[in-house]
């Protein structure tokens, strides 16, 4: 089938399920207790399946396990390619391929750009009732990629069953709407995204294995064996040089990448581009080397190290004289400059040089 009748296939599906469906415009799942806000659903087309991503409400909502990384598989279409290869609703896909599953696009993105390059094996690491399962014989053909999802069944697809008030049926009454747009709009998203040469280097990434244990890096989560997880390490490869910061672990130094922490909100969109929790207007980079100075070990990139430097900002005032100003001191090195400074970073972008 052609893309441009697979696509005019799913718009005219989408206003069938628009016509026939009452639809919410709010996101707060009222068959949850307190009214809960889970976040959007998607519907993928490699696996023909409901995912979500987990945040803190998902993981609360469905008592899920803080090591349960990954998306949650809400529903699978009977006979559809999740379901034919064993994938059942209640799983947590943490990856595919070596590379970490972060947000439902990324399944689709990864099988497209495989897809796209002759290769169909999709080795699926998962959560499933607390156990961590490796199927190593998952296939997602090209033609059951392309295939066309019925949008209008989605409602009927085998769902999981949770002992709370979460029912299915009402879940897919109030958001059916967004379901639709994901599927119609992902299409575009997804072939933009894996064409680029950011998830290329990705890729490359992942598959390469620093430390030789037989563990890719994309899956090990210390790549260069040195007791040192890699999301604490400055040195993930061991080479001797601190590495660039790379606040999502996925080979692309922040400075580069155009959205840092992968959350699927571009940089030049989102508030926190590095996920530490503080709003980038919050954060100093005194040098705007698109590292920010809690993390910088040289502040203004005059080639001494903070911890020798007197005054890390380079704005002229000792850091001492900048300490008394506020009472306080630097011990952390918080790029504030101690005195309530922000080292002329002006609140914009901390991932820096990645957007204009």
């Amino acid at each position: 089938m052609s893309r441009l009748a697979k696509s005019a296939r799913g718009a005219a599906l989408g206003a069938r399920l628009m016509a026939s469906t009452i639809l919410f415009t709010h996101h707060a799942f009222a068959a949850l207790p307190g009214d809960v806000k889970l976040p959007d659903p998607y519907v993928s087309r490699a696996l023909d399946a409901v995912l979500m991503p987990i945040n803190g409400h998902v993981r609360k909502a469905f008592k899920l396990d803080k090591k349960d990384e990954g998306v949650l598989v809400l529903s699978v279409e009977p006979g559809g390619t999740a379901d034919k290869r064993g994938i059942k609703p209640g799983d947590v896909l943490a990856a595919i391929k070596n590379h970490k599953i972060r947000k439902p696009m990324d399944v689709d993105i990864l099988v497209y750009y495989w897809i796209t390059h002759g290769q169909t094996d999709f080795p699926i690491n998962y959560y499933r009732g607390g156990d961590y399962l490796v199927d190593s014989g998952f296939i997602v053909t090209s033609d059951e990629y392309n295939a066309v999802i019925d949008l209008v069944a989605i409602g009927s697809w085998t769902a999981w069953s949770f002992a709370t008030s979460f029912t299915y049926a009402e879940f897919y009454s109030e958001y059916s709407s967004v379901m639709v747009a994901s599927y119609e709009s992902s299409e575009t998203l997804i072939e933009q995204e894996a064409a680029s040469a950011e998830f290329a280097a990705e890729i490359e990434h992942e598959g390469q294995d620093t430390d030789k244990d037989g563990i890719p890096d994309g899956m090990d989560p210390d790549d260069d064996n040195d007791g040192v997880p890699d999301e604490a390490d400055a040195d993930d490869n061991n080479d001797g040089q601190p590495d660039a910061v790379d606040s999502d672990d996925d080979g692309i130094p922040d400075a580069e990448d155009t959205d840092d922490d992968n959350d699927g909100v571009p940089d030049a969109e989102d508030t926190d581009d590095d996920n530490d929790g503080i709003a980038d207007s919050d954060e100093a980079d005194s040098d705007h080397d698109g590292t920010p100075d809690d993390i910088d070990t040289d502040d203004d990139n005059d080639g001494i190290d903070d911890a020798e430097d007197t005054d890390d900002d380079g704005d002229g005032i000792d850091d001492s004289a900048e300490a008394e100003d506020d009472g306080g001191d630097d011990g952390g090195d918080d790029g504030g400059d101690d005195g309530g400074d922000d080292g002329g970073d002006d609140g914009g972008d901390d991932g820096g040089g990645d957007e204009e």
